[in-house]
């Protein structure tokens, strides 16, 4: 019996002194108005960070791709499309709020 706890105590200290302290996912992090690469299908590993060590202070859970297209001038500037990527979480206990171009305020 006591083997078998010694055993048990051995392999308890192993799984601790070897377990990874709960693992960030990682995420592009760029604006393609900014960098052209960020625009690719798949961008380049340089531009992805830990979103664990990013800035906020919230637990992120995923990766987010954001296609924005302004089909007018602005501040005289030309119509444009961007791809910002970086790490996201949401905190709108499923409540759904949202507006699309076609609806009006």
């Amino acid at each position: 019996m006591a083997a078998i706890r010694q055993i048990f105590l051995v392999s308890v200290f192993t799984v601790i002194c070897f377990a990874k302290l709960g693992s960030a996912i990682r995420c592009y992090e760029c604006n393609s108005h900014t960098d052209v690469r960020c625009s690719q299908d798949i961008p380049p590993d340089e531009l992805s960070i830990e979103c664990g060590d990013h800035k906020h202070g919230v637990a992120y859970t995923f990766c987010r791709k954001i296609t924005q297209v302004i089909e007018f001038s602005v501040n005289n500037l030309p119509p444009d499309s961007r791809v910002i990527r970086g790490c996201g979480w949401d905190s709108s206990s499923y409540k759904v709020s949202f507006l699309t171009k076609e609806q009006n305020i």
